[in-house]
């Protein structure tokens, strides 16, 4: 045997438990085990085919003049609106997941609870549509109709904004290509959330509720929330990767 070879072996075997991440990277492996592996670019594929499936089934229902609660967008308590509150919740620990890698590089963590808390608020107002209790008081208030036939838009519009400026040195703090990611995520979102909701506002106005354009409109709403929460998750999921981790290898 090598001299020098017998004398690393020797060195190795005599190492304390906190030395063996740098052995390990001395020979070129990776600093800790490898326990499980993930692809991110397949979650982000599985997660957009089954939005996308739940979606379609909807209004190809709703279109066909069938009424199966449990395929519908816009029923609460069906299975489009359980997915909506999982992919939200999957973006709420992704963003703790991020928050916590990101302490080690001084990131404000104030930013982070925050958007972690929004995640988990907006999640469960999918699941129980507390919004919705806001609408008759606010409207009968403001006496608004038309694109704020919808009035719950009003407030949550308020805190949209309050909370958008709140977080401005947070979103300053963060990696350019995260910031840039999430503030199209968040635009993604809104578009659905307050702009296709806007406009189902007038067509119920109208009393087109039944209508296929109100069909389309809320199936459109729906698709776009989704697809932001997914791009957001996306986003979150590359720059997770580029952190070290002992527990897994999250590939891109």
């Amino acid at each position: 045997m090598n001299p020098s070879n017998k004398s690393e072996i020797e060195s190795s075997t005599q190492s304390r438990p906190e030395d063996f991440p740098a052995i390990a990277m001395r020979h070129g492996e990776p600093a800790f085990p490898e326990v499980f592996s993930i692809s991110a670019g397949a979650v982000v594929r599985s997660l957009a085919i089954v939005s996308a499936t739940l979606v379609s089934i909807s209004m190809l229902t709703r279109l066909a003049g069938l009424e199966i609660g449990r395929l519908d967008v816009d029923v609460e308590n069906s299975v489009p609106t359980l997915w909506s509150v999982q992919l939200l919740f999957l973006l709420a620990i992704l963003l703790g997941i991020r928050g916590f890698l990101g302490r080690r590089t001084g990131e404000p963590q104030t930013g982070w609870v925050i958007v972690v808390l929004a995640a988990v608020f907006v999640g469960l107002d999918e699941g129980l549509a507390v919004h919705e209790e806001l609408i008759e008081p606010v409207r009968g208030a403001l006496g608004t109709g038309g694109l704020l036939y919808q009035a719950w838009m009003i407030p949550y519009a308020v805190l949209v904004l309050l909370g958008g400026l709140a977080l401005v040195p947070w979103f300053r703090s963060i990696e350019p290509h995260l910031r840039n990611r999430l503030f199209g995520a968040a635009g993604i979102f809104l578009l659905g959330a307050f702009g296709s909701e806007a406009i189902g506002g007038v067509i119920i106005d109208s009393g087109g509720f039944d209508s296929a354009g109100y069909t389309v409109v809320v199936s459109i709403e729906e698709a776009l929330e989704m697809a932001g929460v997914i791009y957001a998750i996306a986003a979150l999921l590359r720059s997770v990767s580029k952190q070290e981790t002992a527990a897994f290898a999250l590939r891109a």
